[in-house]
């Protein structure tokens, strides 16, 4: 098994339901058909665009670690606005 192919595949395979890609296009597909759903789709654009494998062995390295560092930390801001915008309900919305 070579690094820099396995690191490829789970970043980037379209059909591993555990793929950065695959999951990334998943939840994007769902978030369309909800209400407020536009600057959402467009983080998970942004994500999508950076989303990209390694060509070789070598280049898993301290590069490869901070950008996976910032994608963690694009998911993270991903995750709030999307508990903000469907998960945070003022008291009189619930009544």
């Amino acid at each position: 098994i070579k690094g820099a192919k396995a690191a490829t595949f789970l970043l980037t395979d379209p059909f591993l339901p555990r793929s950065q890609f695959y999951c990334l296009t998943q939840m994007k597909h769902a978030a369309a058909t909800l209400p407020c759903s536009e600057e959402i789709c467009v983080k998970i654009d942004n994500l999508l665009q950076n989303t990209h494998g390694v060509a070789h062995s070598d280049d898993l390295n301290q590069s490869f670690s901070n950008y996976l560092n910032e994608i963690q930390l694009a998911l993270i801001s991903l995750h709030q606005q999307i508990a903000d915008t469907w998960f945070q309900f003022r008291q009189e919305d619930v009544a």
